[in-house]
């Protein structure tokens, strides 16, 4: 686990990052901006934007990624807004989610407005990668009205599950996909790679060919090797159609995770 204490400069960059997110996420309606201080006064680990840091120093050089970190953790934070709307989750970060607090209708008003608000001011708009931010935006909200279009459908088959599943966060996880993906990746000469969670989105069997898939993966060139960490999405949880549902259960992580992970990767929790 990373302690920021003992990296220079990255609690002060953190700093940055988290006054980037309030100069974002600031609204002239009282009731919106009420939300706002709810959400952000629970940061949760902020593990995104301590990556997107950490990975900005590799180069050696001096570059200020704090606002990239901001909208990458905005972008998150809202998803997880407009996630406890579907899943009627009481809490999120420690105290009540804002469905359970302001109710689902003032929840999707605030989810949107983080996302509007962050591209309208942002300075990152005429930055030629600023698009691949929100590349698979679409793709995945079309997923998740077609999940939600087949909620409690016992008899759904197999073929649209998957389709459903593609069409969200695994719509990157298709040996198709990923191949364009390491392609990419490779391009960069990356020093270092990270695989940030939410590899199976709770549904291995989405992955078109796993042998083949990390066949693919094994091709990806680092200097400092590839990395993974667990998401939520890879662990094993109750499953109808798609929807995860909470228990006393401790969740536990999928053994097909860990041999996937095992097969190649050294990963990181926490």
């Amino acid at each position: 686990m990373i302690n920021i204490e003992d990296v220079p400069g990255l609690e002060t960059e953190l700093q940055m990052v988290n006054t980037h997110i309030e100069r974002l996420c600031r609204s002239n309606n009282k009731s919106m901006q009420k939300m706002l201080d709810w959400v952000l006064n629970a940061r949760g680990k902020q593990i995104r934007p301590i990556l997107t840091l950490l990975c900005a120093r590799l180069k050696g050089k001096a570059v200020d990624a704090t606002e990239v970190a901001a909208v990458i953790e905005i972008c998150h934070t809202a998803s997880l807004i407009h996630d406890d709307i579907i899943d009627e989750a009481d809490t999120r970060r420690g105290q009540l989610s804002v469905q359970k607090k302001f109710g689902k209708e003032m929840a999707v008003y605030a989810g949107d407005f983080m996302i509007f608000s962050t591209i309208r001011r942002t300075g990152l708009k005429n930055k030629p990668w600023y698009g691949l931010m929100f590349d698979k935006l679409e793709t995945m909200c079309d997923g998740e009205v077609s999940q939600f279009d087949n909620r409690y459908n016992t008899e759904i088959t197999e073929e649209k599950y998957i389709e459903n599943i593609l069409g969200k966060t695994s719509a990157n996880i298709g040996t198709a996909h990923m191949m364009q993906m390491v392609d990419k990746i490779n391009e960069q000469n990356a020093d270092l790679v990270v695989f940030a969670g939410d590899i199976f989105d709770n549904e291995y069997e989405a992955l078109d060919d796993p042998e083949e898939l990390i066949a693919v993966l094994q091709k990806i060139q680092s200097k400092h090797g590839v990395y993974a960490c667990y998401g939520n999405h890879d662990v094993e949880e109750k499953i109808l159609a798609g929807f995860t549902f909470g228990g006393n259960k401790k969740k536990e992580s999928s053994i097909q995770m860990d041999e996937f992970l095992e097969s190649r990767y050294s990963f990181v929790t926490g």
